[in-house]
């Protein structure tokens, strides 16, 4: 919240608010339709969902090296660009960040 605020001045911050609310809903809709009890019960399900949640943190933590390793190459006495998003974009990634957040 406090991110997509700073990176998007000037604009409103509620579709990121909106977005967090939604990913909390989705995330307790999933829990209580029985996802807690299935990776309690399936070894083999809670295995495979920390495999690729690890796998999708290691690919952030490279793309996140990779791409401050070019900023920094490409222009070193600049300030780095923040990109301003649209509120569509801020709901959805609030969302789908905070529903796959465990």
């Amino acid at each position: 919240m406090i991110g997509d605020s700073l990176a998007n001045r000037g604009r409103s911050a509620w579709s990121t608010v909106a977005g967090v609310a939604a990913g909390d809903t989705t995330a307790m809709t999933v829990s209580l339709a029985g996802a807690g009890a299935l990776l309690a019960a399936s070894v083999t399900a809670f295995t495979a969902l920390k495999l690729v949640g690890g796998s999708y943190l290691a690919y952030l933590g490279i793309k996140s090296i990779v791409s401050a390793r070019r900023l920094r190459d490409d222009a070193p006495e600049t300030a780095i660009p923040v990109q301003q998003q649209s509120a569509r974009r801020r709901f959805l990634s609030a969302w789908t960040v905070t529903a796959l957040n465990p």
